[in-house]
Order: structure tokens, then sequence, then C-alpha cells
């Protein structure tokens, strides 16, 4: 792992770790708490033998001193001394529990004997480290003389007394917090390794392109408006006065499915994508929804688009739709309902829906069938087909119609799909001779949408990737629609025969010439296409939405009208 990859998984996992450290630290607050409160006291002897007369005896004295220093440090803690303390200090203690109380020190280089005492409060300690040192200076006393009435030749003599401490040594707070804080850091720093290593499910971008070998066409974010029906769009879209504000309604999502719709017109320049299957590896990753709005993107684009729903198991294009799916692809499979007749209009005008009808015994069958590839061929002449196919893992449905499709777009769920499942659809699809055109990563969490698209620990992209306009405040997405043209008044009588015929109609050659460079002259706001029953929408230029803006200025209630 590398500095950066440490640095990423940081970031991926920030609040748990500070999680895991502030539980550290209250856990080690807590043991602190609920330790006895200790404190100390210390009292200092020194060690000389009798009468020195000469520098030399004085030598030998300190010597012998430092010599007999280290043998009273085991008297301290004897069992004689601790008794005469508590006879001394009238304490109701056993001698073997005062005994461990009390320690002693030798001063390096120096007779001097450090005798330390420990307390619940400071003026016991004080006292039991005074007590200890004459305890230890008499039995020192009696050990050097024999027990005898004459002078010790080396004597214990009591110093500087005890001082009562200003501050406990134990618990020492700080310390154990840091220690528990510094545990949970690296708990939460293990937790989040070893997550990293387990973790078996696509997360990212960089996942699927490594699994599959193909590119994701676009990551989807999680948005409640992209799963409504769409008479609840239409609802929505509806205000007091029933008047209609807009054709779709997809939230943060449309911008990604504006990508998605570009991509896939992109992925073969060679030959272009007419019919494509939308599936995913498992059941509930959203490819039926997916597969309804990018159908709506494509036909407000201006693309003549038929959504075909084969999943003939648990068809859900009616049901988002609202439509009746009565009649639908298995009557036309079985030759009982003309194609044309089975196609249903939906909100968008370039864009039908041919739901799936009766659900057949055998599904597998009628959609491998040669009467359905040539209903998709017919299709594809005039249209861009998507087909709404069942999941890729639990039946081969969708593996039979990817090959004889232009390809498949394999959905997958952000956080639940899991890596092994990726791999097994893309073989799916490589047994059938299958097109994997690319994938769509699903349900990502808008707060999070830089780490989805940029690897592990990109969090904090959030929605700012989208683009930010009227959407924000209302969640009305502006698309551009195509309406019919109204009916043309017949043309006023030119009294010059020789004007010559009326000028030509404003095609969609000159309309892409005149967008382009200039050159021609601008077209009528709607101009109709010689023998398509459509208008295409003249350019929009910065002349037209200043006199927008100040339109909308103008109406009554709007802010800028009011100051």
């Amino acid at each position: 792992m590398t500095l950066y990859d440490f640095v990423r998984l940081t970031r991926a996992n920030l609040k748990m770790i500070a999680a895991c450290m502030l539980l550290g630290a209250l856990i080690s607050f807590g043991f602190a708490m609920l330790q006895p409160t200790v404190y100390q006291s210390t009292a200092t002897g020194y060690i000389g033998s009798g009468n020195a007369a000469s520098v030399g005896d004085a030598f030998s004295g300190d010597a012998l001193g430092s010599q007999r220093a280290t043998t009273y440090i085991t008297l301290v803690t004897s069992r004689p001394v601790a008794q005469q303390v508590v006879d001394d200090l009238n304490l109701d203690v056993e001698a073997e529990v005062l005994a461990s109380r009390a320690s002693g020190s030798v001063v390096r280089g120096a007779p001097l004997l450090k005798i330390t005492a420990s307390a619940p409060n400071a003026v016991e300690a004080r006292d039991l480290a005074d007590a200890f040192m004459e305890a230890t200076a008499d039995q020192a006393a009696k050990l050097e003389t024999g027990g005898g009435e004459g002078d010790p030749v080396v004597r214990l003599i009591p110093l500087e007394n005890a001082l009562v401490p200003t501050s406990p040594v134990a618990p020492q707070v700080l310390r154990i917090v840091l220690l528990g804080t510094a545990a949970g850091l690296v708990l939460g720093f293990a937790i989040a390794i070893i997550r990293q290593r387990v973790d078996n499910r696509v997360r990212d971008v960089r996942d699927v392109e490594e699994l599959t070998g193909n590119q994701a066409l676009a990551v989807i974010p999680k948005a409640t408006s992209i799963g409504r029906s769409i008479d609840d769009k239409r609802s929505k879209n509806t205000g007091a006065s029933g008047s209609k504000r807009d054709e779709l309604d997809l939230g943060i999502a449309a911008e990604a499915l504006r990508q998605l719709r570009t991509n896939l017109r992109y992925v073969d320049v060679d030959r272009q994508i007419r019919t494509f299957v939308i599936t995913s590896p498992n059941p509930g990753e959203g490819k039926s929804t997916i597969a309804s709005n990018l159908a709506r993107v494509l036909a407000a684009s201006g693309q003549p688009t038929v959504l075909v729903d084969g999943d003939l198991r648990r068809p859900m294009q009616a049901r988002i739709f609202k439509a009746d799916d009565e009649v639908g692809l298995t009557q036309v499979l079985a030759g009982e309902v003309e194609l044309a007749d089975a196609l249903l209009p939906t909100d968008q005008q370039l864009l039908k829906l041919l739901p799936a009808g009766r659900i057949p015994p055998n599904p597998s069958e009628v959609l491998g069938s040669k009467r359905m590839a040539a209903v998709l061929e017919d299709l594809g002449k005039d249209h861009m087909v998507l087909i709404d196919a069942p999941p890729l893992l639990p039946v081969t449905d969708a593996g039979l119609l990817a090959a004889s499709t232009d390809g498949a777009l394999l959905v997958l769920r952000v956080g639940k799909t899991f890596k092994e499942q990726v791999k097994l659809s893309t073989k799916v699809l490589d047994r059938v001779k299958g097109r994997l055109l690319g994938t769509v990563l699903n349900m990502a969490n808008p707060k999070q949408m830089g780490s989805v698209l940029y690897g592990y620990g990109f969090g904090g992209y959030g929605s700012h990737y989208y683009y930010k306009s009227d959407a924000k405040t209302t969640g009305e997405v502006v698309v551009p629609v195509i309406k019919t043209a109204p009916a043309p008044t017949e043309p006023p009588a030119t009294s010059d025969p020789a004007a010559g015929p009326a000028p030509s109609p404003w095609t969609e050659a000159q309309h892409v010439a005149s967008n382009g460079s200039g050159s021609a002259s601008p077209p009528s706001p709607s101009s109709e296409v010689p023998g398509s029953g459509r208008t295409i929408p003249r350019p929009v230029t910065a002349a037209d939405l200043g006199q927008d803006s100040r339109a909308r200025a103008a109406e009554p209630g709007h802010p800028r009208r009011a100051r």
C-alpha cells in the first residue's frame, strides 16, 4: 500500500476511524475514573559507620554504608518493619498488606536510602513514609548489634522527613486517555484495511472496468424522482391551473442519463447502435427504471424510440407507464396482433411502448425465436430500440436477446452487486456471442459520487457534479421538446407574376448549416421538415435569452418586477 492509497483509505473511512478513537477515549476515561486515587511521599535516610577520625576512615565508612544500603532495601518491605509501623500508627491493617505499600531505593553513588510510601490521602502517605524510615532504622540497628545493647557499627539515620504531596500520582487520566485514543486509532485502521481486503462488491468505476474490460458509460445517482411512475411525474409537473410545466422530471439523475445517452451514441462510431438490451446480473438493481428513463431521454432529444418490455417473467414497463398490458409482445410474436397495433403512445411524442402482453409458459423459447429477431430488426429500421430484459444470472432470456441485437447494457447497483456476479455476467454474454456495450453504475449515493467516479476515498463530490439551475428549487429538468407544427395558413396571393415561386421550406440540413456557420438566414420559430411531420426548433440565440428573461421579469409576482 502506497502513501496515496493510505490517504484514500483514511478519507473513505474517516468517520469510522474517528468513532473508534472516540470510543477508545471514552472507555479509557471511564477506566481511569474507576481507579483508586493514590498519593506518594518519600523520606530520606543516611547510612553512616561510626566516627571517622581520618579521611581514610570517612571513605571507608561511605563505602560500607553504600554496601549496607542494598541490604536495607529488602528490610523496608519486611514483616517486622511493617508490623512496627502498624503498632506505631495504630493502623487497622495487616502487616503484609501495609508492606506492599512501601518501597526502598538507593541514591546512586551516595549512602542514601529513600523510602516511598503510598496511601489514599496525602497526610497518610507522609506519615507512612516517616514511620517506615524509623522502623527500618530500628530494625537495622538490631541486625547490626545482633540484638544486643551496644552501638552498631553502621547506622541508618533519618535525614529528611517526608512532605505532604500536593497531587496524586494515580490515576494518570491524561496518559490513560491518550493510550486509549491511540488504541482506538489502531483498531479503526485495522477494521478499514480488513474491510477493504474482504470487500467483494462493486464500489467504483475502476472495479467495473477491471472486471469487464469495458467502460462504464454512466453513474446514475440515487434519486426518488427517477423511480416514480410516469403518471406521478405528470401530476407533479402540472401546476395548480392545470398547465404542464415540463416533460421530464428526473431530478439530479437527469444529467447522468443525458451522459449515458451521449456515450451510447459513440460506443461504435463505425456501426450505429439501433437495438440493444438493458439487463443486470440480479433482480432489484434498477434495470427497468434505467430502461424507461433512458428511452424517455432519447425520445426527448428527437430520436424515434421504441421501448420493448422483454421481461416475460416479471414485466414492469406497463406498470411504470401506467399502460394496458393485455396486448403486447407475446401477441405480436404469436401473430395475433400486428406490430403497429401493439405499440402504445407515451408521454413523449417520439417514444412508443411495446408491453410484454400475456406471460407465456416458455419465455426463453419465445424470446430466442426467429420471429423475435425479425420483430426487432423491423423496429430497428426507423427507431432506436431498447429491450428491458430479465436478469442475466437467474435465466437465459437476456443472453438470447443480446445475441440477436447490437449488444447489451449491463446495470450494476453500487455497493450491492458482487464482483463475482459481474464476472459471471460477462461470461454469459461471451458464451452466446453477445456484445457488452458498457455498464451503468446505478443508485450511487449522491454524496459519494466522487468516490464512485474516481475511486476509493474520493468522497464529498456530491451533487455538485451535475448542473444546478431551476432544478435546485423546483425539481424541473429543462429538455428540448419537439412539437407538431401548427397548421399552415394560406399565404396571400401575389399580384406580381414575375416574383417567381414561393421560397422552399426550411429543411433540416439548412437548419444544421445555419446553426453551425450562420451563413443562412435564421429560420422561423418552428419550421416543418417536408414529409416528416416534425418541426425543427430554430437555434436559440443570445437575443432570445435576453427577451425571455425580460419577459419573465415582466410577469406579475417576479422578484425583479417587485424591485
